[in-house]
């Protein structure tokens, strides 16, 4: 059975992120799976890095839960515009909790061959999420 592309992109933001299933990134990433991504610090090669990065993002956002705002899929890629919705519960990312709640904007650009996800490119709006978090203090843009 052959499952489209934007089925793939929809599953990996809602089992992988939203829920955590670790288990789902061995079905649907390559085994040579690479990941772009500035909330991990730039890049992530391989299911094992990833495994941990999906992880740890559960232990600092524990209920975390991605919506699907646009997707556009042609070839052998597919982009996602999302929001991602949390509370700032957990210790980790270099950061202590703050408890507040957070959201923030992005994007996932996947290329996906033969069914499995080879490559993602993330971009995120980290000055609202560091914002949100109460990490910022703000200045005014006049003086």
């Amino acid at each position: 059975m052959l499952i489209n592309n934007k089925t793939i992109a929809h599953r990996y933001l809602e089992e992988v992120f939203s829920k955590g299933n670790v288990a789902a990134i061995d079905e649907i990433t390559a085994v040579n799976f690479v990941s772009h991504d500035p909330a991990a610090g730039g890049e992530i090669r391989g299911v094992d890095g990833f495994k941990q990065f999906v992880t740890a993002i559960h232990t600092v956002f524990p209920d975390i839960q991605f919506t699907v705002e646009d997707m556009l899929a042609e070839g052998d890629r597919v982009a996602v515009r999302w929001t991602m919705h949390s509370e700032h519960e957990g210790e980790g990312l270099g950061l202590p909790a703050t408890h507040r709640p957070v959201t923030v904007t992005g994007a996932e650009f996947l290329r996906i061959v033969n069914g499995k996800i080879e490559e993602d490119w993330v971009t995120l709006d980290t000055l609202r999420l560091v914002n949100d978090m109460g990490l910022l203090e703000p200045k005014p843009m006049m003086a």
